[in-house]
């Protein structure tokens, strides 16, 4: 018989099919597969980054399975010890029967994945173009044009201000980060955008006007600006977590449902997960 938890796996690689990350250097997939001591129910906790704060959220919660974009397993572990709290957790959740699956760049390069609903967020027409960056391999059903990134291409110029108007609100924040070097009245006709840290992905979409992406290296700032083209900088993980709420978690409930009809079935987004930084 098939676990509860490799069903649930199964269903998600429908959506996200694990094929799309890249594996040469991501780690991705179930992490931390637990005998689950809760069987008659699927209860799914989301997050970006499995901290334990997390963790206690999801021990309190009757969790029995996160999905957490980042792994939790990045490195090859030499030990499994308390002392460390990042062990510790995985510890804590395999004693809890809970286990953690990371999808982390097949939800990057995936079609509906992040980075189209950050593309999406920022275009405003139905003509704009959206295409990636960087072209994945294999393509796979419902995946015909899966890659990383997205270069969007507007139908008509919008101002600098604009765009940055369109990212506070998809990203629901206040205040961001903004590389240029002249008026915000500048016309942009042409965005670079990657989730999280989109260095080495944006280096390869050629002439644009405008990089978007959570994270850039105060180098890749000044060599953007030299260049002629201006970013916007979100911090990392604000370019991701929008998308467990605004996407993911009911696209996830209608699949599970779909798939796991025999026992009932919950997806949550953690309240405690947030990005480490802020802006003040």
């Amino acid at each position: 018989m098939v676990s509860l938890i490799k069903r649930a796996v199964t269903s998600f690689q429908k959506l996200y099919p694990k094929a799309l990350a890249d594996s040469s250097w991501d780690n991705t997939g179930l992490l931390v597969d637990s005998p689950p001591k809760i069987v008659n129910k699927l209860n799914v906790l989301l997050a970006i980054d499995l901290t334990t704060g997390v963790v206690d959220e999801a021990l309190s919660q009757d969790v029995n399975l996160i999905i957490a974009y980042h792994p939790i397993i990045f490195r090859p572990l030499k030990s499994l010890t308390t002392s460390n709290s990042q062990q510790n957790s995985i510890i804590r959740l395999i004693q809890a029967g809970v286990s953690v699956y990371c999808p982390h760049t097949a939800i990057d390069a995936a079609n509906g994945g992040v980075n189209d609903w950050l593309a999406k967020g920022i275009s405003n027409s139905s003509d704009d173009k959206i295409t990636p960056i960087i072209s994945c391999e294999p393509q796979l059903p419902y995946h015909t044009d899966p890659g990383m990134g997205r270069i969007v291409i507007f139908k008509s110029p919008r101002s600098f201000e604009s765009v940055i108007s369109s990212v506070k609100s998809l990203l629901q924040m206040e205040t961001i980060q903004i590389v240029r070097d002249g008026p915000l009245s500048k016309p942009i006709s042409t965005v670079a955008l990657c989730a999280g840290s989109g260095g080495s992905v944006l280096k390869d979409a050629g002439n644009v006007d405008l990089y978007f992406t959570g994270e850039f290296s105060h180098h890749e700032s000044l060599a953007a600006v030299e260049s002629g083209t201006w970013a916007i900088i979100c911090g990392h993980s604000n370019t991701e977590r929008g998308f467990l709420k605004a996407h993911l978690r009911d696209q996830l409930l209608a699949q599970f449902k779909a798939d796991i009809d025999d026992i009932p079935v919950s997806v949550n987004v953690s309240k405690v997960d947030r990005d480490p930084l802020e802006f003040y």
